[in-house]
């Protein structure tokens, strides 16, 4: 076994990992609302932060849903093509944040 080689590989990989989690950062965006706030606010800010990324969310393709966590969004282009899923978490002020998520 080569031990030299095998360091090379790790570094590779290291930095291939930061570099992947750098990019996640990156296609993340965030903001907090009240609980008690209209999901059609909620639209509208999601639709805001996505103008300001430069993408195209079509409200007819796009859908708010259930889960056992709460509720999420899938942001579809007018073609049905996935731009990225939104999905809210209780913050510690007794509202929620919202992430929206890009798709690569």
């Amino acid at each position: 076994m080569d031990v030299d080689n095998e360091i090379d590989i790790s570094k590779k990989l290291i930095i291939k990992n930061l570099y992947c989690s750098n990019i996640i950062k990156k296609n993340q965006m965030q903001f907090n609302t009240f609980e008690d706030i209209d999901l059609k606010e909620v639209w509208a800010l999601i639709i805001e932060k996505m103008i300001k990324e430069g993408e195209d969310v079509c409200p007819n393709s796009s859908s708010f849903y259930k889960t056992q966590d709460g509720i999420e969004c899938a942001l579809r282009r007018k073609n049905g093509d996935l731009i990225g899923i939104c999905y809210r978490e209780n913050n510690r002020s007794g509202g929620y944040r919202w992430t929206i998520e890009k798709s690569i």
